[in-house]
């Protein structure tokens, strides 16, 4: 029913694999490590992805990085 994902940089890919199923299949809620160069969580085609596919963002926290680590996204989707 939940899912985590945190796979520096291959999110997207993750979900893409997921989005393929069965929507049946899909889990109720996923949080995502988003880590893209974006300037606002609204760009990231990770949540365009899920909010294409009938996802909520019900949640977005911005961890800021270093030089050595990205900044990143807590987020969490809802299944509509």
């Amino acid at each position: 029913t939940h899912l985590f994902i945190d796979a520096y940089g291959a999110e997207k890919k993750i979900i893409d694999s997921i989005i393929l199923n069965d929507p049946s299949l899909h889990p109720d809620v996923i949080m995502v490590d988003v880590e893209e160069k974006i300037n606002s969580i609204k760009d990231s085609q990770i949540v365009k992805t899920l909010e294409n596919n009938k996802y909520v963002l019900i949640e977005s926290i911005l961890e800021k990085g270093s030089k050595e680590i990205p900044n990143s996204y807590k987020t969490i989707f809802r299944k509509k």
